[in-house]
This record gives structure tokens, C-alpha cells and sequence, in this order.
């Protein structure tokens, strides 16, 4: 299993996820996340747009080679996630 999906998985046993585009661009703006990641099947446009706030924001951005189907499932949800982020502890 590829790294990011590991660190999606353990920061779903601790409740530190944000899904899905509007909500990570939320968190994104905000300064509460940690790390961005991105399904290798998501639309460009999107993830064009979350790279550039995640720069702004000084945030790692991880493209992963996985597809939503498997992001949502390392994310303990039964839906297909495209973009995730992993919250910074509080």
C-alpha cells in the first residue's frame, strides 16, 4: 500500500480528514491542513486549483497514483473521494 494512502487511513482513525474540494479549500484558507492529496482520476481543473492554494498556504500537495475509489476506501467512507486533506493536530 503506497504511503499516502497509510497516512489517509491513520488520520481517519483519528477523525483528522477533510473531504472533497470545497471543504479542503476551506481548511486550505483557513491554515488547518497539513498535507493535500489527490486522486490520480480527479479533474484537472480541480486539482490545478488545490496546488495553488496549497502553495499559497505553504502546504504539502501529494499527487497519488491510487483512484478516488481507493482514496474513499483508505478514508473509511463507501463513496469515492478525489481530494482529502489531513487536518494539523490541534
Amino acid at each position: 500500500m503506497s504511503s499516502g494512502l497509510e497516512r489517509i487511513r491513520k488520520a481517519a482513525e483519528q477523525g483528522r480528514l477533510t473531504l472533497g474540494y470545497e471543504t479542503t479549500l476551506k481548511a486550505l484558507r483557513a491554515g488547518r491542513v497539513e498535507v493535500v492529496f489527490t486522486a490520480a482520476n480527479a479533474p484537472e481543473e480541480l486539482v490545478e486549483d488545490v496546488k495553488h492554494y496549497a502553495e499559497l498556504a505553504g502546504v504539502a500537495y501529494s499527487p497519488l497514483a491510487a483512484t478516488s475509489d481507493a482514496i474513499g476506501t483508505a478514508a473509511r467512507k463507501q463513496y469515492p473521494v478525489s481530494i482529502i486533506g489531513i487536518l494539523k493536530e490541534e
